[in-house]
């Protein structure tokens, strides 16, 4: 099992609608819009280190494991995320 953490929780600043959630990346300049579950999946990791199952149970089923694997791959490939 792979754990997930924000790479750095101080330089991610979100925002959250209805229909997604925008992500600025502080050490990059990026803004990053992920829908909704993705993005609550995301948030999750503020509170410290998660699994992919974890978050997708979390995001209230709005996101399968396989999709948000992969988000979190992007996003590890852009800095935002890394695996703890």
């Amino acid at each position: 099992m792979t754990l997930w953490r924000l790479r750095d929780p101080s330089s991610l600043h979100a925002r959250s609608w209805e229909d997604g959630v925008v992500v600025f990346h502080a050490p990059s300049g990026d803004t990053h819009l992920l829908e909704p579950a993705a993005g609550k999946a995301l948030l999750l990791l503020r509170d410290g280190p998660g699994d992919v199952a974890a978050m997708a149970r979390a995001s209230g089923g709005g996101a399968d494991a396989a999709h948000l694997e992969r988000l979190l791959a992007e996003l590890e490939d852009l800095g935002v995320v890394e695996r703890a």
